[in-house]
């Protein structure tokens, strides 16, 4: 009885320690959305982001880094009014829609700091940036939700759509946008 239990045990134990070691953290990918756009409540513009992602299993991790500003063509002073920066981790999985067509989505927490001009003298129509204006600084935290649509062109490259969307106290923004994707 004691060589069955013991039998018993050290194949359930060989069996798991198989299983830890096929399941560890790689690499997953680096993608990068160059040019972007986004809207908030207050303000709209252009916005680039970049994450690596590891994976461990069917699990993927990442570190996203995002970042945006308002954008007014303005001749006589500076042009950036609002912007933002958002740093997050997301956990999230993939499902195989066609052997060449992925759909990964995404949650998690993010630091997210939102810089507003607090230009009280200005209409609500005047873009002029007043260089001794109030900013006002906003530092929350945020719940980032992101899908991508994902198109493999290589084993390594892949191209694709991206929404992303950071629900948080200072002001939600939702950025649409482009990517391009590598494998590792």
């Amino acid at each position: 009885m004691k060589k069955i239990l013991f039998t018993l045990l050290f194949s359930s134990s060989f069996g798991f320690a198989q299983e830890i070691e096929t399941d560890k953290f790689q690499i997953h990918s680096i993608s990068v959305s160059p040019i972007g756009f986004y809207a908030s409540q207050a303000s709209a513009g252009f916005g680039a982001n970049a994450d690596v992602a590891v994976n461990y299993g069917k699990n993927i991790f990442k570190l996203y880094a995002n970042g945006g500003s308002e954008f007014v063509i303005n001749t006589f002073g500076a042009s950036i009014y609002d912007s933002y920066e958002e740093y997050g981790i997301l956990y999230g999985r993939t499902i195989q829609l066609k052997s060449k067509v992925d759909f990964d989505y995404f949650a998690g927490l993010s630091f997210f700091k939102y810089t507003s001009n607090n230009n009280s003298s200005a209409s609500e129509y005047d873009y002029y940036y007043e260089p001794n204006a109030e900013e006002s600084v906003k530092k929350v935290i945020g719940v980032p939700l992101q899908a991508k649509l994902r198109f493999k062109l290589t084993r390594v490259f892949s191209l694709g759509l991206q929404l992303h969307t950071n629900i948080n106290t200072a002001t939600s923004i939702f950025q649409p946008g482009f990517f391009v994707q590598f494998k590792l």
